[in-house]
């Protein structure tokens, strides 16, 4: 992996994202009414979004104006997540390899994928793209053929159907990103989420790896370290960003941090940081939760993960990260570490625990 989680794109990848705004144009155009109201549309979907689950209408984005914002504003900027951690993780998939896309959307997993990832744009790969909303993946369907064009050798089985939609064999790869931001605390949810977790650990082939992926909320921390418990229960081996199948120290409960990541916004388009500032909506930075683990014989990697951005404590500066001992506070002088980065820790002899948090301090002498 990347020595961080979330570096910034090369100038291809840039490149292909850029073009997104004339692929939209091209398979979604807006008339002038929709793209003169297209900011206010996004800070009303952005604001919709935030409202309790329960008083949220199941087919809200059937709404013309939902959709469009959408697809020329959450989709870009879901997209630049997606393709920096892709790229973080180093993700190599090989020809002939099969890709279970669960709650796909409008395809926002393999156009991330394409975007991040151009060593496999000449790969033949298989995705099985599943979503409950079929018009929206076929929208990303048009797209991904607007931005890769008709050479990419990539196929796709898009199936309209939930996280159990039945699928004929195992899968290489197993993605499910935004996939349970619907569910919440509630009994039926847990029920529910330990369903999901049964079956997405059958959906993936021995050897094979399942990447979740949820927004940095507290809820999305929270639902990550729930499946990540019932995952490792089913035999699955962490690979990032847990460094440990300990008790995950950042469960995001009432009482605990939760673990996500915030990173900068590098490699946005100059279209969509427009339409970002004429939508009131400043966005300076980007979050998610992640868990990918594999099924197979293999060590989880050892080391602490830095987790939060830096502040300053008595000492110099801290970070939260996590480690096979627990909640970590990693400590320097000056200088840091960027969120998601891999540390080889040296260990004092008998660590000492912070106050505040009950973290393990660990005392880092220099950063590079």
């Amino acid at each position: 992996m990347e020595q961080t989680l979330f570096p910034p794109l090369p100038a291809d990848s840039v490149a292909t994202l850029n073009k997104l705004d004339s692929a939209l144009a091209t398979v979604f155009p807006l008339k002038p009414k929709f793209r003169q109201d297209l900011p206010y549309a996004v800070k009303d979907l952005s604001d919709y979004l935030t409202r309790d689950r329960a008083l949220r209408r199941p087919d809200y984005m059937a709404e013309p104006r939902f959709f469009s914002a959408y697809l020329y504003y959450f989709l870009p900027w879901n997209l630049l997540r997606l393709a920096r951690l892709f790229k973080g993780l180093q993700i190599d998939v090989p020809s002939g390899s099969h890709l279970l896309d669960l709650g796909s959307g409008p395809l926002t997993v393999p156009l991330a994928m394409y975007i991040g990832l151009p060593h496999l744009r000449d790969r033949e790969l298989t995705f099985t793209c599943v979503d409950l909303a079929p018009r929206s993946m076929r929208v990303g369907m048009d797209l991904f053929k607007a931005l890769a064009g008709q050479s990419c050798p990539w196929k796709f089985n898009l199936v309209k159907g939930s996280l159990d939609a039945k699928n004929s064999a195992p899968a290489n790869w197993v993605i499910a990103a935004n996939a349970f931001n619907e569910f919440d605390s509630s009994a039926r949810s847990a029920a529910k989420m330990e369903r999901s977790a049964h079956i997405l650990a059958k959906a993936v082939s021995f050897g094979g790896q399942l990447l979740l992926i949820e927004p940095g909320t507290r809820w999305g921390g929270r639902a990550i370290s729930k499946l990540r418990e019932m995952l490792i229960e089913q035999g699955f081996v962490p690979l990032a960003p847990c460094t440990h199948s300990n008790e995950c120290p950042m469960p995001g409960d009432s009482r605990s941090q939760w673990c996500h990541f915030n990173f900068d916004v590098k490699g946005a388009p100059k279209w969509l940081v427009s339409l970002t500032a004429r939508a009131k909506m400043p966005k300076e930075d980007l979050s998610l939760s992640l868990f990918l683990a594999t099924k197979g014989d293999v060590f989880t990697p050892e080391g602490v993960r830095v987790i939060s951005q830096k502040f300053f404590v008595p000492a110099g500066l801290g970070q939260y990260g996590c480690s096979a001992k627990g909640l970590t506070l990693i400590v320097t002088k000056k200088g840091g570490f960027f969120p998601g980065q891999l540390l080889k820790a040296n260990w004092p002899q008998n660590p000492e625990l912070d106050r505040k948090s009950g973290a393990v301090i660990l005392p880092v002498l220099e950063t590079k």
